[in-house]
This record gives C-alpha cells, sequence and structure tokens, in this order.
C-alpha cells in the first residue's frame, strides 16, 4: 500500500522495485511483533501442557529455562541496530531518490491508456492521445512556490517537453488560473525546473533519517556544527539519535 500511494500512476515495475525498499521500512516492525509471538506460543504452550511443573519437577529453574529465549533477543536485538543504524539510513533516502525518478521516467515516457499521474502537489488527468507526445482534454495542477502561486491549467491539447533540468509544456486553447487570475490563451507554453514540480526540500540529504548513528555521533560532537543547527532540526537529531538503539531493545521487552 505505501508503495502504491507514493508511487501514484506509475507502472507495475517500479512498484516491484521500490517495494524492497518500502520493506525496510516495515521490517522493524515486523521482526518484534513475530518475536513476540513466537515467545508467546512456545511458553504459553509449556504452561498449557503443564510443562514448567514437569521441569521444575526435574529441578530446572524456571528463570533458567528463559535463557534461550534471551540468547535469540539479543542476536535479534543487535541485528534490529546494526539495520538501524548503518543500512536503513541509506535505504531510506534510496527510496526518496527512487519514487522521484519513477515519477519523472513515467512523465517522460507516457503511455497510451496512462492518463493520470500524481506526484505531491502535482497533477496530470490527459483523457486521450491523438497523437504522439501530444495529449488531449489536459488538466495540471502545477505546484507554486514563495515566489510563484499555484496553476491550474485545462486545455484542448498539450505537449509534454524535457531537458535534464526543465518541464516544457505547450498548449492549445489552454485556461490558465494563477492565484486571483483567470487568463485565456489560443497558444502559450509553460516552463518549470523538475525541482519545483518534485519539491526537492532544501536540506534534504541533511535529514537526520539520512544518516548513520556515526554520522550523528560525530556531527553532534561538534560545537560549530551544533551552533548552526535550529532547534527543531537539532531535536529531530536527538530523536534519532536515541530512538534507534531503544528501538533495538524491543526484543528483549
Amino acid at each position: 500500500m505505501s508503495a502504491i500511494t507514493r508511487l501514484g500512476g506509475v507502472n507495475v515495475k517500479a512498484v516491484l522495485g521500490y517495494l524492497p525498499l518500502a520493506g525496510m521500512d516495515v521490517l522493524p516492525y515486523l521482526m518484534p511483533m513475530g518475536f513476540l509471538l513466537a515467545i508467546t506460543s512456545a511458553y504459553g504452550r509449556l504452561a498449557a501442557d503443564n510443562e514448567w511443573t514437569a521441569m521444575q519437577m526435574a529441578r530446572r529453574n524456571p528463570y533458567k529455562l528463559l535463557l534461550p529465549a534471551l540468547v535469540i533477543a539479543a542476536l535479534f536485538s543487535a541485528g534490529t541496530y546494526h539495520l538501524l543504524a548503518t543500512v536503513r539510513p541509506e535505504w531510506k533516502y534510496e527510496q526518496r531518490v527512487f519514487a522521484k525518478q519513477a515519477i519523472v521516467d513515467t512523465f517522460k515516457d507516457l503511455n497510451p491508456g496512462r492518463t493520470e499521474l500524481q506526484f505531491g502537489d502535482f497533477y496530470l488527468h490527459a483523457a486521450r492521445r491523438p497523437a504522439k507526445d501530444t495529449f488531449g482534454e489536459v488538466l495540471i495542477q502545477m505546484p507554486g512556490d514563495d515566489e510563484r502561486p499555484d496553476l491550474r491549467i485545462v486545455a484542448d491539447r498539450a505537449s509534454f517537453h524535457f531537458t535534464d533540468e526543465d518541464l516544457i509544456v505547450r498548449f492549445t486553447n489552454a485556461r490558465i488560473v494563477s492565484g486571483q487570475d483567470d487568463l485565456v490563451a489560443a497558444n502559450s507554453e509553460l516552463r518549470r525546473p523538475l525541482k519545483d514540480i518534485f519539491k526537492e526540500e532544501e536540506f534534504a540529504r541533511e535529514a537526520a533519517k539520512y544518516f548513520t548513528l556515526t554520522e550523528l555521533r560525530r556531527r553532534l560532537a561538534d560545537p560549530a556544527f551544533r551552533a548552526t543547527l535550529e532547534e527543531s532540526r537539532l531535536k529531530q537529531y536527538l530523536y534519532e539519535l536515541n530512538q534507534r538503539p531503544a528501538f533495538s531493545l524491543s526484543f528483549v521487552l
């Protein structure tokens, strides 16, 4: 469900490629749940079958019977700590890169029948494709920024062209709603940077969740770096630094 909602409108191949990356988010939650069910089932079965009584009669201390589960919990905790501390941060950033690239690639090669695409605040609907690279009955919702308002465009036809950094859309018989303005143009052209459409956040790569624990500790140990952090970002760094080790101990709990 995560892959489908985050990659709205892309093909099945892209969704399948995204699933392993999305699975890295789910794995740290599934493993403790599975371990809890296994422990409850195993020791609950012992109690239901009066095996606890038999073992005590054999002079086995019940606390010693917990040792195998504690050993397994320790191993799982160590593995989860390694996963959260070093592996997952890079995979989370790969999720972001993959999702953006999948949308861009799908956008650049819209196939017949591919009539709807959404990424964040950007939305495209084209009812039909009368000619190569040209779409009819087009509706586009284009996100704005601090300098430009959102755009809502309805056109009889539109053709899409790409450079390495920009999207160029040429309209025929377009109606453009921008803020309080409502314009009608027989033919018009719109150029927008792809980074604006796909909302590449400033300092996105600097988010705490994308750093390993070693990198977080090294950064926070630098007084000069800490002085440059806003309070909200400092809290994010501290949260990630403490949350990951605490989460890995859920097996022992």
